[in-house]
């Protein structure tokens, strides 16, 4: 299957797949407010056959100077999602 390997600063956090048929995305936010902003990263998807929506990382905060990596990858099975909604 198609999947992300997602990692911040060099330290893994998941592989993400989905299978044949859904929606796979790795998003990076940025929340500005004049008082102040906050950064974070989600993973996540949507299972169209069962329309589950699927986490793997839910507002990991990310500070100036992080990196974050997404590769790409064909892998044979991916993590578990952390959540199923």
């Amino acid at each position: 299957m198609r999947a992300f390997e997602v990692s911040v600063n060099g330290e893994r956090l998941c592989s993400a797949g989905i299978g044949d048929d859904g929606v796979l995305t790795t998003i990076v936010s940025w929340l500005a407010r004049p008082s102040g902003g906050s950064m974070h990263l989600e993973v996540g998807g949507l299972i169209s056959q069962t329309k589950e929506h699927v986490t793997w990382v839910r507002q990991k905060p990310l500070s100036l100077g992080d990196t974050v990596q997404v590769k790409i990858v064909e892998i044979e099975a991916a993590d578990n999602p952390t959540n199923k909604d």
